[in-house]
């Protein structure tokens, strides 16, 4: 799945941090999520259908979480209308249309989106579909999502002095992009899963690093940067982060327990299926003694 769009970026720190407030202003106005709806049983299919959908039109994973967010917001506002005049799959494709238009520098056409395994579906029943969910949506298309805020605190995921097993991390520039991949990861796997759709963006994606720390031995897991471009403190975060690592655990457990194996860091949770994963922590030892 091809990285995110080369128009979010900012040449300067104060910036950032002012797009940060404005994303946590933002997500306040989210639509609750609640886990009784009746397509939430159904979601994980949803989410999985959305990745691979991206994937093969290389399509960007910011496209992805996205298209996701706009389908569990519309049908937590209006799942028995959408419902009734869609399938699925119209919406499934139509949420991504719909976020690639918002998201992506060149948007695909729906007939575009008509592979083998959707070629049955109608093109002019998907720009319909298309714009019943921007209906329903209020037309609100700037949604807040993880990997958006993961992206804006990219650069301060790892910086000096940060330390593995008493060595500086920033030292090994593989290590670096190796911790960010995980966080990417993270952010990922938690789309998956419905529990942590509860909880605003901004501060899944804060946990999501301090995870990826923990899980890493990165240490301090929280350092004072961090809790001040974000505004999170280690205590708001501790519990969340726990939560992710437990669910990585379990839904991962090859994952997490590989020690031999030297394939690449994963880049999005198909990669799992697909690839046997190294250690975390015996690949940054052997970028520190590189």
């Amino acid at each position: 799945m091809e990285s995110t769009p080369t128009w979010v970026g900012f040449e300067h720190e104060a910036a950032k941090k002012r797009y940060w407030s404005q994303l946590r202003a933002r997500e306040r106005s989210d639509p609750g999520f609640s886990s009784h709806a009746t397509y939430v049983k159904h979601r994980r299919l949803y989410v999985d259908g959305v990745w691979q959908l991206c994937e093969d039109h290389r399509l960007a994973e910011t496209t992805a979480h996205l298209a996701t967010r706009y389908f569990d917001f519309a049908l937590q506002k209006n799942e028995d209308v959408l419902f009734d005049e869609f399938s699925l799959d119209e919406l499934r494709v139509a949420c991504v249309l719909l976020a690639a238009k918002y998201d992506e520098h060149e948007a695909p056409p729906p007939r575009v989106l008509r592979t083998a395994s959707n070629e049955r579906l109608d093109a002019f029943r998907l720009r319909d579909a298309e714009a019943k969910v921007a209906e329903v949506l209020g037309w609100r298309l700037g949604v807040v999502t993880s990997l958006v805020a993961l992206d804006l605190a990219s650069d301060l995921i790892v910086a000096s002095p940060d330390m593995v097993r008493g060595a500086p991390l920033q030292r090994s520039p593989k290590a670096s992009k190796f911790v960010a991949s995980y966080a990417r990861f993270f952010c990922n796997m938690a789309l998956q899963a419905n529990r942590f759709q509860t909880v605003a963006p901004t501060l899944l994606c804060s946990a999501v690093i301090r995870a990826t720390r923990e899980l890493l031995n990165v240490a301090p897991a929280w350092p004072p940067r961090l809790s001040r471009f974000t505004g999170y403190g280690d205590g708001e975060l501790s519990r969340l982060a726990r939560d992710l690592l437990s669910y990585y655990r379990r839904e991962f457990p090859e994952h997490h327990a590989s020690v031999r194996s030297f394939a690449a860091s994963p880049k999005s949770v198909l990669d799992v299926a697909r690839t046997e994963l190294q250690s975390p922590i015996q690949q940054l030892d052997l970028d520190r003694d590189a």
